[in-house]
């Protein structure tokens, strides 16, 4: 019995031991060399570049309404439609303001025989009347005058009577009250007589000239009402203040709209703008006429700064920046967005791609690795400016310096690795 179990359990133990055997890996004696693409470290021109994106927006851009209140009789453009400056775009009904024309113009008329009629009056008062009177006051100063030297005469023979005691005094007391009724007669006929020859009576002509003044105003009023109802008339007609595009219509044919009331919204895209948040330590390569390539789904056009506003944002540390571009296909449209990129300075240095330089933190300093006797030997440098995809090396790098590129970011220090120039793609 005793030597059937030891002979199980030698059986089982040898099982164990094959199945062991069979599926254990080979023991790792040497590393393996990873493969990497390495380029030598050269002086070479790097330009900086400033890519931003941004939101197209029209050159101009206004909504269209009305200035008077009607029945929208019709809409002329539908939306996308390009429309000609001065185009009318639509109509509102136009009886109600050709009856104020009507009326503006029969108060003209009426305005017109009033003040025709005032005049006649002054005319009449100042002419025909005139003539009569002065035929009779300078008849009545005739027969003044002679009765006043008559009187004078008599009176002065009186006094030289009474002188001589021929008459008593009564007699010549009543001569000289002669006298005097005849000389006031004479000179109230010539007073009459000149006030004739100066015009009509001060109160009558004022009265007259009132009149006329007041057909005068009438018709004045009557004309502008006209001018007011002609405008007004015009008014019916929206027109296109400016070449552009139909960007939104905003009323229907048939809606009761009151001055002001939206019609539609229409926008000058012969040139389109964009606003690009420049960070303030760029900005001084950014001037007006600076030329900037903007990017739309591939399609490029050349746009001009057209602007740089001098205010920072004080949450993002930018300044806007107005680039103009050219639109006259009418490719772009407003609200789309945009890439914007533009060379900003060259400077000639010591470059490495962006991709080879490793950096794990703030107070680690960036390195990069080395081919040295087919080892990865880690390698601190001080970067400067990012051009175009590639770092600046300011210190840590020799030029012919072999440096790694690709495949550096899963490499250690010390790493035996196998270059190979100019390859595209990191091999394990």
């Amino acid at each position: 019995m005793i030597s059937k179990k030891t002979n199980a359990i030698s059986a089982i133990g040898l099982s164990l031991f094959l199945l062991v055997g069979c599926n254990a890996e080979p023991a790792v004696t040497k590393e393996d060399s990873k493969v990497v693409a390495v380029e030598a470290v050269k002086k070479e021109k790097g330009v900086e570049y400033s890519r931003l994106s941004g939101t197209l927006t029209p050159e101009e851009e206004t909504i269209i309404s009305f200035e008077i209140g009607g029945n929208i009789k019709s809409l002329q453009f539908d939306e996308g439609q390009f429309v000609n400056s001065g185009d009318v775009l639509a109509n509102l009904d136009r009886r109600d303001y050709e009856l104020q024309l009507e009326k503006a113009n029969a108060a003209i008329q009426s305005s017109n025989a009033s003040l025709s009629a005032a005049e006649a009056s002054l005319e009449e008062a100042t002419n025909g009347a005139r003539i009569q009177e002065r035929t009779q006051a300078k008849l009545n100063v005739d027969r003044t005058e002679e009765a006043y030297k008559n009187a004078t005469a008599d009176y002065e023979r009186m006094k030289k009577l009474f002188e001589t005691g021929a008459i008593s005094s009564q007699a010549l007391e009543g001569a000289k009250f002669n006298y005097i009724n005849a000389e006031a007669s004479y000179e109230s006929a010539k007073l009459a007589y000149s006030l004739i020859e100066e015009g009509v009576r001060p109160e009558k002509e004022k009265q007259i000239k009132a009149g006329v003044n007041q057909a005068q105003a009438g018709l004045l009023n009557a004309q502008v009402s006209k001018e007011q109802a002609q405008l007004a008339l015009a008014k019916t007609s929206l027109k296109a203040p400016f070449s552009g595009v139909i960007t939104a219509k905003l009323a229907s044919i048939g809606e009761l709209v009151g001055p002001g009331a939206p019609v539609y919204k229409i926008s000058q895209i012969d040139t389109l703008r964009v606003l690009l948040p420049v960070p303030d330590y760029q900005i001084a390569e950014w001037e007006k006429g600076k030329e900037v390539s903007v990017d739309l789904y591939g399609e490029k056009k050349q746009g001009k700064v057209s602007n740089v506003f001098p205010s920072t944002n004080q949450n993002t540390g930018t300044i806007s920046v107005e680039v103009e571009i050219p639109n006259k296909d009418h490719k772009w449209f407003p609200g789309q967005v945009v890439k914007a990129e533009t060379k900003l300075k060259e400077q000639v240095g010591l470059f490495v791609p962006i991709e080879a330089v490793i950096s794990t933190g703030t107070n680690n300093k960036p390195y990069v690795f080395l081919l040295q006797d087919g080892k990865a030997v880690k390698t601190e440098v001080t970067i400067g400016k990012l051009f175009d995809n590639k770092l600046e090396i300011t210190s840590g790098l020799s030029e012919q310096d072999q440096v790694i590129t690709k495949g550096a970011d899963r490499l250690f220090d010390g790493d035996s690795v196998t270059a190979r120039q100019n390859e595209g793609t990191n091999k394990p």
